[in-house]
């Protein structure tokens, strides 16, 4: 039975980690916060921070006895974080084993035994606060309440932290902006080798922009960059992070699962058959860099060998000043 001292320190805990919420500097931060506060709150023995990304549960940050999911993406009508977020409601969980809602392969290799699940806004869920314990336990009232405060809290940090940010999304597309994509991408390069797995860069060009411009006018040419967004998006798969970066130009980063090849010629074809039909002369020539397991690198330099490798694909010939190119596509 909770006392009233519990209660006292429960509440203690709250308002520190609120302290440290207000005080974070970016969304990586907010996630450390939560992961370690949530863990303290209930006293389990490992803590996630889930986010939604599209159909997907990315699980973006851990804190645990050892690790768990980090850094991986499931659908979210397979886990228990997706029906947390679609239901939006929490759910208690004593044993696993006897939850149908949960997929016994998920957690046969893991100490999970008992979880509880918060949303993180209850009103439309952009997230998940999961904390799991190594032996049947019946999460309580008050764990249970301690973990939606929590989650109540980060809600209002993320909102505050997204004003003082610069947005991630592009307008026209519906994709990620530049600094999305950068920042997005980075991400994903991380998680790629936290879970083994090489990375592919991709940068596609729409063709015959200015033409469509010029003959059919400018609202064409947005449908035009619209059309070639949603195609990309077909093409890949849906954990993939996708960009426009320019105004005629795409980017795409994933990990080698995530499209659907990693040869240019059989790339274009894929992107190709996934476009609408339309009328207006709209294609897409695109480049692609992997990084392999074990080689070092980073976004911008995948990002620099996909430019330089659609350049000469779609011009025959390599891009002017290529290294001042390679450096504006670096700088945010």
């Amino acid at each position: 039975m909770k006392t009233a001292d519990d209660s006292r320190a429960t509440l203690n805990q709250l308002v520190g980690a609120v302290n440290e919420l207000s005080e974070a500097a970016d969304i990586g931060e907010v996630r450390s916060v939560v992961s370690a506060a949530a863990r303290n709150l209930t006293g389990a023995d490992g803590a996630a921070y889930i986010v939604r990304d599209g159909k997907q549960c990315f699980y973006a940050e851990e804190d645990a006895i050892e690790p768990l999911w980090k850094g991986q993406y499931f659908p979210i009508d397979e886990c228990i974080s997706g029906w947390v977020m679609v239901y939006r409601q929490a759910v208690a969980v004593s044993d696993i084993d006897l939850d149908e809602r949960l997929r016994p392969e998920t957690y046969g290799t893991t100490f999970v035994k008992s979880m509880a699940m918060v949303p993180i806004r209850s009103s439309a869920p952009v997230g998940a606060i999961g904390t799991y314990w190594d032996r049947i336990h019946t999460p309580s009232k008050a764990e249970i309440s301690a973990l939606q405060s929590l989650a109540d809290a980060t809600a209002v940090t993320l909102e505050n932290v997204s004003l003082n940010s610069f947005a991630l999304n592009d307008s026209l597309s519906g994709l990620y902006n530049r600094r999305g994509f950068f920042s997005r991408g980075s991400e994903r390069i991380s998680s790629n080798r936290d879970l083994g797995v090489g990375t592919s860069v991709v940068f596609a060009a729409l063709n015959g922009i200015q033409q469509i411009n010029d003959e059919h006018g400018y609202e064409a040419g947005d449908e035009a960059i619209r059309r070639a967004g949603a195609a990309l998006q077909s093409a890949c798969a849906p954990d993939a992070v996708i960009g426009r970066i320019a105004g005629d130009v795409f980017a795409v980063c994933g990990n080698f699962e995530t499209l659907p090849a990693n040869d240019e010629a059989e790339l274009e074809r894929v992107v190709a058959e996934a476009m609408p039909e339309t009328n207006l002369p709209v294609g897409l020539t695109l480049g692609i860099a992997l990084g392999h397991i074990g080689e070092q690198y980073d976004l911008d330099s995948l990002v620099a060998e996909a430019n330089r490798t659609m350049y000469e694909r779609k011009h025959g010939r390599k891009p002017p000043l290529e290294e001042q190119i390679s450096r504006s596509v670096s700088r945010l």
